[in-house]
């Protein structure tokens, strides 16, 4: 698939919206009807799918947007799925172009060179468990010790 991810590098304090992503097969370089004021008017623009609710954006949070060759649009924050939707109009669809609307909470980004997240991969279950509470920390490393002993009397 199509992988971008994108670093939030500003905000605007704007409590109601993050931001709005799209995709498009139109060209950006070449506006038909001049430049567009918003992402409503990017021609051919599939914008605001997945939907997700999440906390905040923060500076720093990473957005990842990954277009699939089977049309599924795919949204991560801070490296975990958050929102999945089918758009068969866009399987195989080469290029694809995003589309940021910048006029809410987020108002400033950065690209990053990134590859898509690996689900359940190690990096990402370490990050997950460092943003939980202290108290759902200490449940869990309480089970782990739990099924780690379990798992000692069976070998």
């Amino acid at each position: 698939g199509r992988y971008v991810e994108l670093v939030v590098t500003s905000l605007a304090g704007n409590l109601s919206c993050g931001l709005i992503m799209g995709i498009t097969p139109a060209d950006p370089g070449r506006p038909q009807n001049g430049e567009p004021l918003s992402i409503l008017e990017v021609v051919d623009c599939i914008s605001g799918l997945p939907r997700c609710s999440a906390p905040r954006f923060r500076i720093g949070s990473r957005l990842g947007y990954l277009a699939t060759w089977t049309g599924d649009l795919v949204l991560y924050i801070d490296g975990f799925e958050t929102g999945r939707h089918n758009c068969p109009e866009l399987a195989n669809r080469d290029p694809l172009w995003l589309a940021v609307d910048l006029a809410h909470d987020v108002n400033g980004l950065r690209i990053e060179d990134a590859n898509p997240p690996i689900p359940w991969s190690l990096t990402s279950i370490s990050q997950k468990f460092a943003t939980l509470p202290g108290w759902q920390r200490t449940i869990i490393a309480f089970l782990m010790l739990v099924i780690m002993a379990a798992l000692r009397t069976l070998i």
